[in-house]
């Protein structure tokens, strides 16, 4: 999964308080979030699970 393997990344270079990223449209609508107004969103990640392998993300509306 391209996200998980971006956050890892994320994580190594020690961004976290200001990186955000862009999701697929797939993980938007798990999250939610209308398709029709994606991107008026970001989401700034929060935490990377190891042990369950998931990403815990926060979503902020950006316009």
């Amino acid at each position: 999964m391209k996200v998980l393997e971006k956050v890892v990344k994320i994580r190594k270079q020690k961004l976290l308080d200001s990186y955000f990223i862009t999701l697929p449209i797939n993980l938007v609508k798990l999250a939610g979030i209308d398709e029709n107004n994606v991107k008026n969103y970001m989401a700034k990640y929060i935490d990377y699970d190891t042990e369950n392998k998931i990403v815990r993300l926060t979503f902020i509306k950006v316009g």
